[in-house]
């Protein structure tokens, strides 16, 4: 029944904010521990505010934002205000009810100021840590600092000098354009007119400079929680100096000093090392190998604890990356060192409460055993056994081990993967010939190793290139076969999808192993010791002592072994019979006392047969039915992926050819204007000629190098992906060969529409898979229909059994000790209604899969017209562009002669040449794109025939040659 809208709103609800909120949604215990440390600031915010006047925001809302603010990556107060509003999780989490008003985004940043002058977020933070350490959440001997740098609220035009003139702009009031060239600038004579205290600064080597501010962290190693922090000015020595002062912090407000520290190698001087001696801590500081420090030498890189510190203090990078990444602090939205240092604080105090809140409920899961791990003790306890009871034990356990041993080696990890491959290659050898581009046997390794030896080696660069034609130097050259075999042997997602379709192979192995005799084995033995009340008497025969049970005090203990084990085999008949058979032995050995030895041993069979509903050969084969036709349709999905697999190589290859073709003839309009620029540099001089002609002239040849350098940056880029397409990593050094640029052609298709559109009809492998799936959905019907049936089952049994007593030997089951019995089970069909809904379905699902085999025949046409309507037009633009080559070289022919004479103009100069370079350009453009929309449509007719290296075969009229 379909659902109404009900336009009318509810007139009055009765919830409250907390009732929207999952029990176990993680704000939770951040909140709780929040507020914990919020109740000790009651005293500290009664001292902030005045008594009289208009209420302001409560503190505790505003710090308890802020953990939001940081917490959901909310990049402003006007945002967070306005999610505030709507927001049920929120208003929750600041204890607001949903009619409590919402205050302005100004008053919320206002009121921080209050919070920066109080230090209230360094106290709040360092609340947080004292938590911490109550609870045992962080430790207090092992720490590492470091630091890294926050991106100023502040641009690089706003970096002008402190004394002199601004440098010059082209006069946009909104955003000028700076010329920096010639300039030097630093700190010390420039100033930011937006951020005066961010400085210039630049992180290594190579690395650009920039606006911003140090942020350093002190972490304890055990949890990978930040205890102390500070911002600073991003003067470049300030590392050293943060360091010691926040290990400073950490010695007053610690019980103990810190036993180690652990730093990078931006460490690695006199002053840090010499301040951890003095205070007795270990500096495990990264050494720069020419630089030689009092105090850090190999008796304190050798020690484990030195090693242990360097692998940990990686992890101080995490708490950068969450305030970067999930704070928001990548590029800080404050000015100056005050406010950025508050904001810092905040977002490290949310990101403190999120791990601390953590740590709580990992607190509660922890556990611990306790006893020793050998067969002398009981784990868990404190009672040990005495000596002949570990002896005894002892024999037993490695009596057994061997065995379990030998069960677990009898079949190597190498038999069970060749085991799985041969089935696998059966499957296929049955399957694949029933499917087009199929033929061959499949294998999902990857065993040809990666090498391009033995292809041709690129002799001669091109100058073309520029610069960038000496990183091709020994490039190996890729024609477009030897791509389409990297391509299937080495390409990735090609891998991808040859697994997944090996692993449908091992599920219809599963499933067809269910028909199959299925056996089983299980064994047990165990060790008992107990103690029984006996009397010990003489046997009046024998002469020897007797124990018989009494009610007395006298105890005496008992051992024994006792083992059983069990073989079954079980099978599924297609009849829909299920034959189950166990043979089981018992086996129990007495140590002590009277050693005597008693075994049995049985004999079973177990028959059930459905009789109506479930019974017959369709309703027991559907799941292998299925099973079988999902094979067929995932290798049909395959065929067809490498068809497009090829397609997409080709279409790679080609747009990198045309990328390079572009390169070539940007270079030669840039080459032509080189020169047009020197003739009318001469004519000007004579006085032939213009400036402002040799000045237009100039400026184009500058766009034309612009374009030119665009061109080789897109070809670098294009080749870089084609690599990864390959499998080829992005370092390997290779070209394709521009032969097959050249060898392209336009062969058109003598087809129409109309007849490729009946083709596809005929040969698309994905339209047999929606026709197949149209069948699966009618035998379902069926299926569900047996379902309603009443269930009546034939149960029969039978088995034989051993006489029981004690033996010195084994006792197989005696044939005159039988038991057999006969039956029905039988299920009334009183409740059906689940079943009902399955024929439903099973009836719906079959109108769905006619609809849905109609409208993918009708989108099949519609595919191969509009490729074939690209096809065609891809053909008039190629003659477009052949005949537009002809006439711009003409044209530049033209202008070249007039300008010899002195007749022509810089413009039409420019003209012609930007006309020649963007004709060659489509030429190229229009004769790959053929090429490709002839593939596509051979692909989307169906009939694109495959070889196994990847390789296509030309069709012409409409079948492969």
């Amino acid at each position: 029944m379909r659902g109404q809208v009900n336009p009318q709103s509810d007139m009055l609800c009765l919830l409250s904010p907390a009732s929207r909120v999952p029990e176990h949604h993680p704000l939770r215990r951040v909140k709780v521990l929040v507020d914990e440390v919020l109740r000790d600031f009651s005293p500290l915010f009664d001292e902030m505010y005045a008594e009289l006047g208009r209420p302001s925001i409560p503190p505790e809302r505003l710090l308890k934002a802020k953990v939001l603010q940081a917490l959901y990556t909310i990049r402003s107060e006007a945002l967070l205000v306005e999610a505030l509003d709507y927001n049920l999780l929120f208003r929750w989490f600041l204890d607001l009810n949903l009619l409590d008003p919402i205050w302005d985004a100004s008053s919320f940043s206002q009121n921080q100021n209050r919070l920066l002058q109080h230090r209230t977020a360094e106290l709040f933070f360092a609340r947080l840590v004292a938590l911490a350490g109550e609870h045992g959440w962080v430790s207090d001997a092992h720490f590492t600092v470091d630091g890294t740098l926050i991106d100023a609220w502040a641009s690089l035009k706003s970096f002008q000098p402190k004394t002199e003139a601004q440098a010059p702009t082209d006069g946009d009031p909104g955003n000028p354009s700076v010329d920096f060239h010639g300039g030097r600038r630093s700190n010390a004579t420039h100033e930011s007119t937006t951020d005066a205290e961010a400085r210039l600064l630049r992180k290594g080597k190579g690395k650009e400079a920039k606006l911003c501010f140090g942020l350093h962290a002190l972490m304890e190693n055990r949890h990978g929680l930040c205890v102390q922090a500070q911002v600073t000015s991003a003067t470049g020595v300030t590392e050293t100096a943060a360091a010691t002062e926040l290990l400073a912090r950490q010695l007053d407000q610690a019980e103990r000093a810190p036993q180690t520290v652990g730093t990078d190698k931006g460490y690695h001087n006199a002053e840090l090392v010499s301040f951890c001696r003095e205070h007795g801590i270990a500096p495990h500081v990264a050494q720069i190998k020419a630089r030689k420090v009092t105090g850090l030498d190999g008796r304190t890189t050798r020690t484990l604890g030195y090693q242990t510190s360097q692998k940990v203090r990686k992890r101080i990078e995490e708490i950068f990356g969450w305030c970067k990444e999930i704070g928001g602090l990548r590029r800080t939205r404050k000015r100056g060192v005050d406010r950025v240092g508050l904001s810092a604080l905040l977002i490290l105090r949310a990101q403190r409460a999120e791990k601390t809140s953590n740590s709580q409920l990992a607190s509660g899961l922890q556990f611990s055993f306790r006893g020793r791990t050998n067969f002398g003790a009981i784990p868990g306890s404190s009672v040990s056994l005495r000596p002949h009871e570990r002896r005894a034990m002892r024999s037993f356990v490695h009596c057994l081990l061997p065995a379990v041993a030998m069960s677990w080696l009898a079949c190597s990890t190498a038999h069970y993967k060749q085991s799985a491959d041969t089935e696998a290659a059966a499957v296929f050898a049955q399957k694949s010939p029933k499917v087009p581009n199929m033929s061959g046997p499949f294998n999902v390794e990857q065993t040809n190793q990666l090498s391009l030896d033995g292809l041709p080696v690129l002799e001669k660069l091109e100058e073309t290139l520029g610069p960038d034609a000496a990183a091709e130097q020994g490039a190996h050259i890729i024609s477009l076969e030897v791509a389409l075999d990297l391509a299937v042997k080495h390409g990735r997602t090609y891998q991808t999808a040859k697994e997944q379709l090996y692993l449908q192979a091992l599920a219809l192995t599963l499933s067809r192993h269910r028909f199959e005799p299925i056996f089983s084995g299980r064994t047990r033995t165990d060790y008992q010791v107990t103690t029984e009340a006996v009397a010990v008497t003489v046997d009046a025969l024998t002469g020897l002592p007797r124990a018989t049970p009494t009610g007395g005090a006298a105890l005496i203990e008992e051992q024994r072994v006792s083992s059983q084990g069990t073989l079954g085999a079980d099978m599924l008949l297609r009849s829909g019979a299920r034959i189950s058979t166990a043979f089981t032995t018992d086996f129990l050995r007495y140590l002590t006392g009277d050693p005597r030895t008693l075994t049995s041993s049985q004999l079973g069979a177990t028959l059930v047969q459905p009789l109506w509903r479930g019974a017959g050969a369709k309703a027991t084969m559907e799941n292998l039915t299925q099973a079988e036709r999902s094979f067929l349709y995932q290798l049909r999905d395959f065929s067809r992926f490498k068809r497009d697999f090829t397609v997409q190589i080709a279409t790679a290859y080609y747009g990198v050819l045309q990328n390079r073709d572009a390169v070539r003839n940007s270079w030669r309009g840039l080459e032509n204007f080189r020169r047009n620029v020197e003739r009318e540099r001469a004519l000007a001089d004579e006085g032939r000629k213009t400036q402002e002609s040799l000045s237009l002239l100039r400026q184009s040849l500058l766009n034309t190098e612009t374009t030119w350098i665009n061109a080789v940056r897109t070809y670098k880029q294009s080749l870089d992906q084609f690599k990864l397409l390959l499998g080829l990593s992005t370092d390997a050094t290779v070209v394709l060969s521009d032969a097959e640029l050249v060898q392209l052609r336009i062969l058109h298709p003598d087809l129409s529409a109309e007849d490729a559109q009946k083709v596809a009809l005929a040969t698309r492998l994905d339209l047999d898979n929606f026709r197949d799936q149209r069948e699966d959905a009618q035998r379902r019907i069926g299926l569900a229909s047996n379902g309603l049936k009443p269930q009546v089952d034939l149960v029969a049994s039978a088995g034989i059994t051993s006489g029981s007593g004690t033996s010195t030997g084994f006792q197989p089951p005696d044939p005159n000790r039988y038991r057999w019995s006969a039956g029905l089970n039988v299920d009334l069909p009183f409740d059906r209604k689940e079943q009902r809904n399955i024929y439903r379905g099973a009836l719906i699902a079959n109108e769905a899969a006619i609809r849905q085999l109609s409208q993918k025949e009708d989108e099949v046409k519609l595919q191969v017209r509009n490729t074939w309507r690209n096809l065609d037009q891809a053909r008039r633009n190629y003659e477009s562009a052949k005949l537009g080559v002809a006439l711009s070289e003409r044209r530049v022919e033209e202008q070249e002669l007039r300008a010899q004479v002195g007749r022509g103009t810089a413009r039409d100069q420019v003209d012609a040449q930007n006309d020649l370079i963007t004709q060659r350009n489509l030429l190229t453009q229009a004769l790959v794109a053929h090429t490709i929309a002839r593939l596509q449509f051979w692909n989307d007719m169906g009939i694109l025939s495959i070889k196994d290296n990847g390789q296509w075969e030309e069709i012409k009229d409409g079948k492969p040659k």
